[in-house]
């Protein structure tokens, strides 16, 4: 009896250690999540790029995802190499209990060269291509938040709450035919 219990209540663990369900936090705020990119042209070359990362996320992973996103702007609108001309902008969003930093949002201005000649030799180019390539490489398994299913953690709850009841009924009765 003891040995199914405790089988039973190790396999109830386990099904409720795997409860979590990932999406990606690198996405587009344009999707109504309140968190990801949004880019914005200002001139036929100049964006603006804003990341709002997601709960304690790192301020230097919002940042990277601020010159990942610039990165595929550039690309995608023709260009090889980027620059940013500010001005970066940063907010630090508190929680209401006043226990920490909630999450950062960053913005940054970015003007985009098809050639390393036409920057101005004051400038700092990032190589788009090669930059968005090590920063996919790096963050290749960080793109995903978990999150808890709250369906499985309840099925793990009544699982466990079914097997507490049998545990504590077989005491129970183990322990009144002590006393008959």
């Amino acid at each position: 009896m003891r040995k199914s219990i405790v089988f039973i209540l190790l396999f109830s663990m386990m099904f409720t250690s795997c409860t979590t369900i990932s999406y990606p936090i690198y996405d587009s705020k344009a999707k109504g999540i309140n968190y990801g990119y949004s880019d914005t042209q200002l001139q036929q070359d100049v964006y603006r790029i804003t990341y709002q990362g997601i709960y304690r996320m790192p301020q230097k992973e919002v940042l990277d995802m601020v010159l990942l996103r610039a990165a595929e702007v550039t690309l995608n609108n023709g260009f090889s190499y980027f620059a940013v001309i500010g001005p970066n902008s940063e907010q630090y969003v508190y929680d209401q209990y006043d226990t920490g930093i909630d999450y950062f949002v960053q913005s940054s201005t970015i003007k985009c060269f098809e050639f390393e000649n036409e920057a101005t030799p004051t400038l700092f180019l990032y190589n788009a291509s090669s930059l968005r390539d090590n920063l996919y490489s790096y963050y290749n398994y960080k793109y995903t938040e978990t999150k808890v299913n709250p369906f499985t953690v309840m099925v793990g709850m009544i699982i466990f709450s079914i097997i507490f009841y049998t545990i504590c009924t077989s005491e129970y009765e183990r322990n009144m035919r002590k006393y008959q």
